[in-house]
């Protein structure tokens, strides 16, 4: 028997003691649901419109050509021919085997405000069901300050100028409020939705090294999110496999409605013509290509071990190479088609508050808590839309958690195969432990915690992982080599596309492989 065909047994016999994918629809679910995430909903949109609009397509394409489809093939072909886990994977090289922890570890650290995240979706959600008013529709409630004020209401019966969420006028400093005046010039009025958000939902300290009170009523939704993350993970693959078709195509219907409506609203074609007008000028800064890249490797979800815990899921004769483009062509189109969703609604908030859009956009999490709800409360039957919108927030949300922490238990089962039949303990020992790590974030100084993980962890330990694995792939295990699994694999020879873009510089490797070679002592 050749040494491919020995390998090919022995990566069935592994393949079936952890299990499959009902069907490759499931996997192709899963890995759509974990890189469509709150990524593609707030931040992609703030990224086109923040680089030069339409022009932003442009490098964003050639990322996905030359940084996203490889990479994301890579991991797929690694995890599929192996059948092992991120961090077991790395027996073709065991010296760097503590990349695969790297990738534990930061999963780890994901976890603890992702899933704090996902706890602010569900605290949103909670109070949008409500028979009248949303809670951030008025000025009247416990969390609100004296600065508090609709929007364009106030401020015309002021006869202020309002500019963005601040109302401006020359009223003199000595007038109170209760004399129906605002404040003196450069006082800052807060809408409402931006008051629940600060001062209700964060109850931001004035800095990180001022905790402040524990936020009970935040963290019981915080536990509440991973309630539905254990139940979903408790048989691995045969429970997520069935979750994702409710957790993946519903936001993709709410989405849907999301735009319709939002194509229906005064002023959506401003906030549309702001989100595709592009400005050519812009690709000639260093920085809108390095966001395309940092968006791409983001939304793909590349160097972080996901995608190689869902594709060794995968039965070994799938076409990983049609997988790949199917996956990363739905996620961009994804992002693409919620920027015209929430651009839409953005020109229709511009429109209600009399101000340009671009005073109307925020960035990443302001773009979802502060200017998405103050659109909803000037809709008719606001409830309605502020229950879609975060519902469909919550499913995108629960599908890129869960993926990062079955990776770390797959991680755990793969290193330590006689803990298989305890998978359920394995998972909730994984859950609580998360859940403790998060008690930092459930303080009036978590904002700042967040933050802090969300730019060390999601961003620079990436990129280096990422650089390291498709080195090591390329000259240590050797293109000859992984070219030649694939075909064993998909039963055809490798593209040039990959062997060009990602394969370079074939070089022949002797050490020990994914496959069985004579100089290797054991098989995989």
């Amino acid at each position: 028997m050749t040494s491919t065909s020995k390998s090919s047994s022995s990566t069935h016999s592994a393949a079936s003691s952890r299990g499959h994918w009902g069907s490759n629809f499931e996997f192709i679910l899963s890995a759509v649901g974990c890189c469509v995430g709150f990524g593609n909903v707030w931040r992609f949109p703030y990224k086109v419109f923040q680089n030069g609009g339409g022009a932003f397509l442009i490098p964003y394409f050639v990322m996905l050509i030359l940084v996203g489809l490889p990479m994301y093939f890579m991991e797929q072909a690694l995890a599929q021919f192996s059948s092992l886990g991120p961090v077991s994977l790395w027996k073709f090289c065991p010296l760097f085997k503590g990349i695969g922890y790297s990738m534990f570890i930061m999963n780890a650290l994901f976890s603890i405000y992702y899933n704090m995240l996902l706890g602010w979706v569900i605290y949103f959600l909670i109070h949008s069901f409500t028979p009248t008013s949303l809670p951030w529709s008025g000025c009247d409630n416990s969390w609100n300050s004296q600065y508090c004020s609709h929007p364009i209401t106030q401020c015309r019966e002021k006869n202020g100028q309002f500019d963005g969420f601040v109302c401006r006028t020359d009223v003199s400093p000595s007038e109170s409020r209760s004399s129906n005046h605002l404040f003196q010039p450069n006082d800052n009025w807060t809408s409402p939705a931006e008051e629940f958000w600060i001062n209700n939902v964060l109850r931001r300290s004035p800095g990180i090294d001022q905790v402040g009170s524990f936020l009970l009523p935040q963290y019981a939704a915080f536990v509440m999110s991973q309630a539905i993350i254990y139940l979903i993970l408790i048989k691995g693959v045969k429970s997520v496999g069935k979750v994702v078709y409710v957790t993946v195509i519903a936001p993709y219907v709410i989405l849907l409605i999301l735009l319709i409506r939002g194509l229906t609203l005064p002023g959506m074609e401003e906030g549309v013509k702001f989100f595709i007008q592009p400005d050519f000028s812009r690709l000639a800064d260093l920085t809108v290509w390095t966001g395309a890249a940092n968006q791409i490797i983001f939304s793909l979800a590349l160097g972080c071990g996901i995608n190689q815990t869902l594709s060794s899921f995968k039965r070994f004769n799938v076409d990983c190479e049609r997988d790949t483009f199917i996956v990363a062509v739905t996620n961009c189109g994804t992002s693409i088609f919620a920027g015209f969703t929430v651009f839409s609604i953005l020109g229709f908030l511009a429109n209600q508050q009399e101000t340009s859009v671009p005073d109307a956009v925020q960035d990443g999490m302001g773009l979802a808590f502060v200017a998405y709800p103050s659109a909803t409360v000037q809709m008719p039957f606001s409830p309605l839309w502020a229950v879609l919108f975060f519902l469909m927030m919550l499913n995108v949300g629960v599908d890129s958690v869960f993926a990062g922490l079955e990776a770390n238990i797959t991680n755990i089962l793969d290193e330590v195969p006689a803990l298989k039949p305890h998978r359920k303990y394995i998972t909730l020992g994984v859950i609580l432990t998360s859940t403790l790590m998060s008690l930092p974030i459930c303080t009036e100084s978590g904002f700042y915690w967040f933050f802090l993980l969300d730019w060390y962890v999601a961003l620079y330990p990436i990129f280096l992982i990422q650089s390291l694995q498709s080195m090591l792939v390329a000259y240590v295990y050797g293109v000859k080599r992984f070219s030649l699994d694939i075909q064993t694999m998909t039963g055809k020879p490798v593209n040039i596309y990959w062997k060009k873009y990602f394969l370079y510089r074939p070089m022949q490797s002797t050490k020990c492989g994914l496959r069985k070679e004579n100089q290797c002592g054991a098989e995989l």
